[in-house]
């Protein structure tokens, strides 16, 4: 078994409103358990829809309009 965590990073309420002071902390989103065969089928098909999509821009290749 292996599990996939995704996990993002806010502001803590309290110290913001409080004292206008940002403290960040590091916040689980979903956690997913799926078997190991499962996890080796899901990278390979990431690895084959990022070797097939078009090349797009890099950081700061897009213009605001």
């Amino acid at each position: 078994m292996a599990t996939l965590i995704f996990t993002t990073v806010r502001a803590k309420a309290g110290p913001l409103v409080n004292a206008g002071v940002f403290e960040h902390e590091n916040v689980v989103r979903a956690r997913i358990v799926t078997p190991l065969e499962q996890l080796v089928a899901l990278r390979d098909m990431l690895n084959k829809a990022i070797q097939e999509s078009p090349a797009r821009g890099g950081v700061g290749s897009y213009t605001l309009n």
